[in-house]
């Protein structure tokens, strides 16, 4: 798949030591940024650092037909459907690194990217002390617009149970999904799941799916 291991050493450099009010995982995040992976816990509870696997098989279905008893099996999303945010996409980010001046834009680190699904001029300028090299600040910025796009369409439902076919939903696994009700069908790509119950509705689970692809490091 599209795993990769993040290594470093140097821990005594100032960019490698957490910053004042950083939160351990705000610190994880901000390497992981350097680095060009992502972190995540996984269905055990364990930290993984790695890059999304879109090429593996589906591992759960998710189905909401319109007319559930012509297929068998029927439909399992009890609730949800999709989220959209295409308003708050940048059409550019452009990241300036460490400068020993005032002036954020004289730093000699720095590197625009465009996101090619905006056509509206909106640009977003971040200065970030961290970045030391000009492929830093490209990576930099590179994640920061595939964060919006992946934020712009989102699938989200629930579903009754924690797991299906013996298996526990996770984080980095794919689902084939066919819900007709907004028409929508294809392989989607799981950024998040909360595992959560009661004593009328039992434990049910709610999922967060992106489109394969929508994750860019």
């Amino acid at each position: 798949g599209g795993r990769r291991a993040a290594t470093w050493s140097g821990c005594a450099s100032p960019r490698r030591r957490p910053g004042v009010g950083e939160t351990c995982w705000e610190f994880i995040d901000r390497h992981c940024r350097r680095f060009g992976v992502m972190p995540w816990i996984d269905a055990e509870g364990r930290l993984v650092i790695s890059s999304p696997d879109y090429a593996q098989e589906p591992l759960f279905q998710l189905r909401r037909y319109l007319d559930p008893t012509a297929h068998p099996g029927g439909n399992n999303i009890e609730k949800g459907g999709f989220t959209e945010a295409w308003g708050s996409l940048s059409s550019e980010c452009t990241v300036y690194g460490r400068t020993h001046g005032q002036d954020a834009t004289r730093s000699p680190f720095h590197a625009t990217e465009t996101n090619p699904n905006v056509s509206v001029y909106r640009p977003l300028v971040l200065h970030d002390q961290t970045v030391r090299s000009v492929e830093e600040a490209q990576r930099r910025a590179r994640r920061e617009l595939n964060r919006q796009n992946e934020a712009a369409f989102a699938l989200e439902y629930e579903i009754a149970g924690h797991g299906q076919g013996g298996l526990v939903w996770a984080i980095d696994t794919t689902v084939d999904v066919v819900d007709e009700a907004i028409g929508v069908e294809g392989i989607y790509y799981v950024t998040s799941r909360t595992f959560t119950g009661d004593g009328k509705r039992g434990p049910w689970t709610r999922l967060r799916l992106v489109p394969l692809g929508a994750i860019t490091l």
